[in-house]
């Protein structure tokens, strides 16, 4: 594994961990971050979200360790698809909240 890799997967596993742990610790603060006001029954699904963050967390930090080029790519390949499915329901999350909309 290229040195460059290992450094994004580890740079990838450090934020979407700290993301897993301030959804968990404070479930409002990333949503009122974007607009989005959230009620205590809400909070199950931010709970959802920073287990799956946690989950990408792990992966990543896993992947560093791996030296078989077809695991690291389904590793990234993963890490990808997972975080730009997640930033596309960020943008369709606050185009839906949006004053303009």
């Amino acid at each position: 594994m290229s040195r460059l890799l290992r450094v994004v997967l580890l740079a990838q596993g450090e934020i979407t961990l700290a993301g897993a742990v301030v959804l968990t610790l404070m479930p409002t603060a990333i949503p009122a971050a974007v607009g989005i006001t959230l009620e205590r029954d809400d909070y199950l699904l931010v709970y959802l979200l920073a287990a799956a963050e946690l989950a990408a967390a792990v992966l990543s930090f896993g992947a560093v360790r791996l030296s078989e080029a077809v695991a690291i790519r389904l590793v990234v390949i993963t890490l990808a698809v997972l975080h730009g499915r997640s930033e596309e329901r960020r943008v369709e999350c606050r185009s839906r909240w949006s004053p303009y909309h």
